[in-house]
């Protein structure tokens, strides 16, 4: 099956952002090292698995499926009563959206979420590999330019800043949130940065050639 924001959407197991030296840990995940200390393992709550074929089918996401954004206050489902979504023609990298976060094809959270300039054009490459435990992830490196961008979002997320007040920044596919850990850390490698969360082999491979 070729790999698409919709596959993410309604199926993909719940992600979280894992990196060597610094801790992105949400509260359902144990928290990774900081500092000089390696990091410890990072897991997330799995949703069912998708139906899958060989990655060699997947086809390339568009950019501007993969966010980064930071979160401006978590709402319950359905927002403040008028739905969790942002209608597409008003989504916009510059504005605030509202987005919720989807398990098995159910909303579980709404989250507000604040304009973000990191998308899937900071990726440069991804790949998927394997921990040696048996736990597959999606390794990404970014571009130079974009791991520049993608410190901006988390030094203003590490510092609590009037435009990440949580301190969470979120991971969305096709205006939905994956995942929304917390930054512990100002900045980032470019080959620093993984995506995990109770991914097959195949799901991790499938992933890995639509980002990269």
């Amino acid at each position: 099956m070729a790999v698409t924001s919709r596959w993410f959407r309604r199926s993909c197991a719940l992600a979280v952002l894992a990196v060597s030296l610094g801790a992105c840990g949400d509260d359902d995940t144990e928290t990774a090292a900081t500092g000089d200390e390696p990091a410890s393992s990072v897991t997330a709550p799995e949703t069912s698995s998708p139906d899958t074929t060989d990655a060699a089918g997947a086809s390339p996401l568009d950019p501007t499926d993969l966010e980064f954004r930071p979160v401006l206050q978590l709402l319950p489902p359905g927002g403040s009563g008028d739905g969790c979504a942002t209608p597409e023609d008003d989504w916009a990298a510059e504005q605030p959206v509202l987005a919720p976060q989807l398990e098995d094809g159910q909303e579980v959270a709404c989250f507000e979420l604040g304009p973000g300039e990191a998308d899937g054009a900071v990726v440069e490459s991804a790949a998927a590999q394997e921990d040696g435990l048996g736990n597959w992830m999606i390794s990404l490196v970014l571009t130079s330019d974009g791991i520049a961008t993608f410190n901006e979002s988390t030094r203003a997320c590490f510092d609590g800043a009037p435009t990440c007040p949580t301190r969470q920044l979120a991971i969305l596919v096709d205006r939905a949130v994956i995942s929304a850990p917390s930054i512990n850390a100002p900045e980032f490698e470019r080959d620093q940065i993984s995506i995990s969360g109770g991914f097959t082999q195949d799901e991790a491979e499938a992933l890995a050639a639509g980002l990269g």
